[in-house]
């Protein structure tokens, strides 16, 4: 059964976990979001052609907690987790835990709260999960490259969003490299390049928000040609120049209702 996390707070620390209560007990529920296909069909062809996805508009889900232990919850259990989950004027962030498929994190609101009963007793709450995107996104992913003098390597970007995914950077400079290029064969040869690094540097780089900071201290912006690292869709081979530990750190953003 799957555990998750809402503003921070693990489930288990409220005895909750995700589920649905049917005709053969307790069984794992869906957190998916409704999907409609997109289709016509011409009228001598059997099978329709299929356009794509339509996604609900609201980006809504519903989710049904349970007491962990099969018991139920007592009155100032009940008003706690009320508090906890419901009524909220802001959104949180809420992540559901999954060791098979990987942990999905949403940017949401709980809405509509229902509680559950069995022979009058509180076991559980029905609500919905108004996300504020379309999207889920994963866990930080991070992916690790030594680079000596010169290399190609490859990115794959495993987003379902299509936009430009701007990854965080750190670079190690390693040996007496003082610059760093990275050409993206996938993106038009866009060129990301600094240089008059101090030897040995470390260097992080924000691509998303615009932002370059060094372990001491020093400013690289006007070494910088300021074409911040993107990735797009797929495939993206990359050119490196400079000797460099490279340490890519991102989330994939999931189309919410994608399987």
């Amino acid at each position: 059964m799957s555990y998750f996390i809402f503003d921070n707070i693990h489930s288990k620390e409220m005895n909750l976990r995700i589920a649905h209560v049917g005709s053969q007990g307790i069984v794992r529920k869906s957190t998916f979001a409704d999907v409609e296909i997109v289709s016509d069909r011409s009228a001598r062809r059997t099978e329709p052609y299929q356009y794509g996805r339509r996604l609900a508009p609201t980006r809504e889900i519903s989710m049904e907690i349970f007491h962990a232990h099969g018991g139920e919850f007592l009155y100032y259990e009940r008003e706690t987790i009320g508090e906890w989950l419901f009524g909220r004027a802001d959104n949180h962030i809420l992540t559901i835990l999954d060791q098979d498929m990987g942990n999905k994190n949403y940017l949401c609101r709980l809405t509509r709260p229902e509680v559950i009963m069995l022979g009058g007793r509180v076991i559980g709450w029905r609500f919905t999960v108004t996300s504020a995107l379309p999207y889920s996104f994963t866990d930080i992913i991070e992916t690790s490259y030594e680079i000596n003098d010169s290399a190609f390597i490859s990115f794959h970007n495993l987003n379902q969003i299509e936009e430009y995914l701007w990854p965080e950077i750190e670079i190690e400079m390693l040996g007496d490299s003082t610059s760093i290029l990275i050409q993206n064969e996938n993106d038009n040869n866009r060129i990301f390049n600094i240089t008059d690094i101090r030897q040995g540097e470390t260097i992080y780089v924000d691509n998303d928000r615009r932002m370059i900071k060094t372990a001491s201290g020093d400013d690289l912006f006007n070494t910088f040609n300021l074409n911040f690292l993107r990735f797009n869709l797929g495939h993206n081979r990359l050119f490196v120049s400079g000797s460099a530990r490279l340490v890519f750190r991102n989330r994939w953003k999931k189309a919410i209702g994608a399987f």
